[in-house]
C-alpha cells in the first residue's frame, strides 16, 4: 500500500529530475553557441588556409611578411592575403608541384590584370590603367606593380564568380624567384 509520504516523494524526485534536465539543457546550449561563436569569428591561421586553397603544404622555413583579412563578418566581401618569404630550396620545390585544382597549373608572369587589379595584398593596391588606348598595366603600390607585372615571376589563379562578372571573386598564387617570396590573395568583392 502506498502511503502519501511516498506519493510526495515522487512528484519531488520528478520535479528534481526536471530541474536537473532543464539546467543540464542550458549549459550544453550555451557550451555549443559559444564554440560556435568562438569559431565563427575566429579566422583560421594563415597556414590552415594556405594548405586548404593550394593543396600545397606550408613551407616549413617560411617567414610571414603579411598577412591580413578584411573580410566583413560571416559572407562579406574583402581579401585574405599572406605573403611569405622563403628559401631557394623551397622556391624550387613549389614550382616543382601544382596547386591544387580549381587552381590552374603555374604560367609565367605577368599576371593579367583582369586578375592582379583585384589583389592589394596588404599594401594599398593597384589600378588596371590604359595610356591612350594602349596595353593595360598597374599603376598604385610600387612593390605589387613590380610583382604582378614581372615577366619573372609564375602564377596560378582561379576565378570563383559568374559568367557575368569575370574574376569578381578568385585566387591567386604566386611565386616570386627574384625575392624568394610566395603571396596568396583570396578575394570576393
Amino acid at each position: 500500500m502506498m502511503r502519501m509520504d511516498d506519493t510526495r516523494v515522487d512528484r519531488e524526485r520528478k520535479w528534481i529530475n526536471c530541474l536537473i534536465v532543464a539546467f543540464g539543457g542550458a549549459i550544453f546550449v550555451v557550451l555549443l553557441c559559444s564554440g560556435t561563436l568562438f569559431y565563427a569569428t575566429t579566422p583560421p591561421s594563415p597556414q590552415t588556409v594556405f594548405e586548404r586553397e593550394t593543396g600545397l603544404a606550408w613551407p616549413t622555413n617560411a617567414t610571414i611578411i603579411s598577412t591580413g583579412d578584411d573580410h566583413g563578418g560571416f559572407m562579406g566581401d574583402g581579401e585574405f592575403h599572406v605573403v611569405l618569404h622563403v628559401e631557394d630550396a623551397t622556391v624550387s620545390r613549389l614550382l616543382r608541384l601544382q596547386p591544387a585544382t580549381p587552381l590552374s597549373n603555374w604560367q609565367a608572369g605577368p599576371v593579367p590584370t583582369e586578375i592582379g587589379f583585384h589583389c592589394n595584398f596588404g599594401t594599398t593596391g593597384v589600378s588596371a590603367m590604359s595610356m591612350d588606348g594602349g596595353p593595360m598595366h598597374y599603376s598604385g603600390d610600387p612593390e605589387l606593380e613590380d610583382v604582378l607585372g614581372s615577366n619573372a615571376i609564375m602564377y596560378s589563379a582561379h576565378e570563383r564568380c559568374c559568367d557575368t562578372i569575370e574574376w569578381h571573386n578568385g585566387t591567386l598564387l604566386i611565386v616570386d624567384p627574384r625575392f624568394n617570396k610566395v603571396w596568396l590573395s583570396i578575394w570576393d568583392f
